[in-house]
């Protein structure tokens, strides 16, 4: 007689180890609702500026409800749909869309309502909200998702699908553990979140100022100690533009050999350059440091730094050489306070940028000085961006792998 197998999770708190094993559930047995909203008549016309907050697909976001882009209706249309009011720790799950499978736990004390995108999941006493949301995000609840909007249509999920998802569960003190655990991780992830937002935020508005705006000759802000004024030039007057060229399939390999091809916005990373392809008969050859912009197809205007020695361009990108009259850092950030208008110049079926918009662009320099100090101010603070990046990245890379290990 075959043992039965053991409803456990790898991973386990150490108070709950020799305890039962889970139980499995569907979760038309462990609610007390299932259901969405609608639209209120009207439409888009009939939301106010203040009233009660109506969550749609957008608002179930991150894990969390985020309100920042919220509408309101009126308490009349509110008590018109009465049904799908929301309360605290109903589990939100958005059940159509692009966003399908997004969910979140409502933590709020006051009311809202929810149309008719964004389903209410209220789980029974016994059963945590948190560990129901978890069961939603994990790959197992994913996977259920994906498999009940099989087809081309993919319409959405709904209440029948939902109610017949099944996940395991154990002990209520488990859940609770298990719920604060992560709660505990989120916020820790938002915390790291905030903080590249912040930092990120404070580059812009560098950039803003510390490189001239339209139409003006100087910065807001400079370092102390350069009064000279900013020289007026066209970007063409202090690099070498050079632009690239595609290859036939026989010139390039994806076997290392040769010298990396940069093709197009793929190969861009964040801000930096990775490679997927390599040829040995380079012609367009950028250089270590050059500043490279994609100028055609998706994600034109997108701008890296080439980390390679050297790198064959594609016709998709530009690297724009400094000249010894312009610092090579400074160059990248001049080039994204200027990138805006240059993309309104963009034209074609497939939008592009062309060279002249670039070697026409009007630009203010400073000494060759004062444009190392700004060069490298920029790239602390992007070395800052990089540090959060990396550090938000690690998070939700354990919560993931918790999110595999925790359940079943």
């Amino acid at each position: 007689m075959m043992e039965q197998k053991k409803l456990v999770p790898r991973r386990r708190f150490r108070e709950f180890q020799d305890t039962h094993d889970w139980e499995q559930r569907e979760l038309e047995e462990i609610t007390l609702k299932i259901g969405s909203g609608k639209t209120p008549k009207g439409g888009d016309s009939s939301y106010v500026s203040e009233g009660v907050p109506l969550l749609r697909s957008q608002n179930v976001y991150g894990d969390i409800v985020d309100l920042k882009d919220v509408a309101y209706i009126t308490p009349q249309t509110d008590e018109e749909m009465k049904n799908s009011r929301v309360v605290m720790n109903d589990v939100l799950l958005n059940i159509t869309g692009a966003s399908i499978g997004r969910s979140a736990v409502y933590r709020l004390s006051s009311g809202a309502n929810v149309n008719q995108h964004v389903c209410i999941i209220r789980p029974a006493k016994g059963y945590s909200s948190d560990f129901v949301q978890l069961n939603l995000a994990t790959s197992k609840g994913q996977q259920q998702i994906n498999n009940n909007q099989a087809g081309g249509a993919r319409e959405g999920l709904n209440f029948q699908q939902i109610s017949k998802m099944r996940f395991e569960f154990p002990s209520l003190e488990e859940q609770d553990q298990i719920g604060l655990f992560f709660r505990d991780l989120d916020n820790l992830i938002t915390l790291h979140q905030r903080k590249l937002d912040k930092t990120k935020a404070l580059k812009s508005a560098y950039l803003s100022e510390m490189f001239p705006a339209e139409g003006e000759s100087e910065p807001k802000r400079r370092f102390a100690g350069f009064t000279d004024a900013w020289g007026q030039r066209e970007y063409g007057e202090v690099i070498d533009l050079l632009s690239g060229q595609d290859f036939s399939p026989s010139e390039y390999n994806d076997t290392c050999n040769g010298i990396p091809y940069m093709t197009g916005a793929s190969c861009i990373v964040g801000k930096e350059t990775i490679v997927n392809r390599w040829t040995t008969v380079p012609r367009c050859l950028a250089e270590k440091g050059d500043v490279l912009l994609v100028c055609k197809g998706s994600g034109y205007g997108a701008i890296a730094v080439l980390a390679q020695d050297k790198a064959h361009i594609a016709r998709q990108f530009m690297a724009l050489k400094n000249l010894p009259n312009l610092d090579k850092i400074f160059n990248l950030y001049l080039l994204n306070s200027v990138i805006e208008n240059i993309k309104k110049d963009a034209r074609g079926l497939i939008a592009g940028i062309a060279r002249d918009a670039v070697i026409k662009q009007e630009i203010s320099i400073p000494s060759l000085e004062e444009q190392s100090q700004i060069g490298v101010f920029f790239k602390k603070i992007d070395h800052l961006i990089t540090l959060h990046q990396r550090k938000l990245e690690k998070l939700q890379n354990i919560k993931k792998a918790y999110l595999n290990e925790m359940f079943i």
